[in-house]
């Protein structure tokens, strides 16, 4: 049956109701790996005098288990959508299997989007025409979002359907058969990203609260409860897709 993307959205937040404890240990893990991250990043920065290897290879090490628990987040999300039981441990222990074809896909995935937009920048650094300037803006952005259109669902595609022979074809066959849903789906979490920054860092950048900045806190608990919803409606639509068959949305 065709749904909309009001009525996913509206399924990923019973999802997360019924799971919140699951799927908030997870983004809790996640975002705390996160701070750790970037707090071993600011000691490199600031050339500290602990040994700058040892920090990098401990900026490594965190990576490595951030990247398996988003992997393990979106296991989670998809065993409870199935309706099959699981838990915290068992998904960071299945995300192992699946790190390295994961981490391939999205540094291809990575490459193909960031080559474009190097070649605007690089339009700009060489002090061309202005038409010149915009025409290579135009072009490269429009190459940039038609990449992130067709192939967002490449790196999924990893864990929930990992015997596909191209994850890119498939992911471009599967954003073909519902067009404006995945537009949609894109257009408003692109949407909810940037009413973050406006209302956060924009107007509570300066405020702090022992010493911590307020957006800093504020990103924190948005990240920690936007996360599994996000990954809930990209799944969500994911299989969506997967039983759709080229008819246009309803709704």
């Amino acid at each position: 049956m065709r749904i909309s993307i009001y009525e996913i959205i509206q399924e990923a937040i019973s999802l997360f109701k019924t799971n919140y404890k699951l799927f908030l240990s997870l983004s809790l893990l996640g975002s705390l790996l996160s701070i750790l991250m970037t707090g071993l990043n600011g000691m490199v920065n600031l050339n500290s005098g602990l040994n700058i290897v040892a920090l990098i290879a401990g900026i490594l090490f965190l990576l490595y288990f951030s990247i398996r628990i988003q992997i393990a987040l979106v296991i989670a999300v998809n065993n409870r959508y199935q309706q099959f039981e699981t838990s915290v441990l068992e998904c960071y222990q299945t995300a192992g299997s699946y790190f390295w074809s994961y981490i391939l896909t999205c540094l291809t995935l990575g490459l193909l989007i960031i080559l474009p937009i190097v070649l605007i920048f690089l339009s700009i650094s060489l002090e061309a025409p202005i038409y010149i300037t915009v025409i290579a803006a135009v072009v490269f952005g429009s190459i940039t979002l038609l990449l992130i259109y067709f192939f967002n669902f490449a790196p999924i595609l990893n864990i929930l359907n990992p015997e596909v022979e191209s994850n890119f074809s498939r992911s471009k066959e599967l954003v073909e058969r519902n067009p404006i849903l995945v537009v949609k789906m894109l257009f408003i979490g692109l949407l909810t990203q940037l009413l973050i920054y406006f209302i956060v860092d924009l107007f509570i950048s300066h405020t702090y609260i022992m010493g911590i900045s307020l957006a800093t806190i504020m990103e924190f608990f948005i990240g920690l409860f936007l996360s599994p919803l996000f990954v809930s409606v990209f799944i969500m639509v994911y299989y969506q897709l997967q039983n759709d068959h080229g008819v246009l949305e309803d709704g």
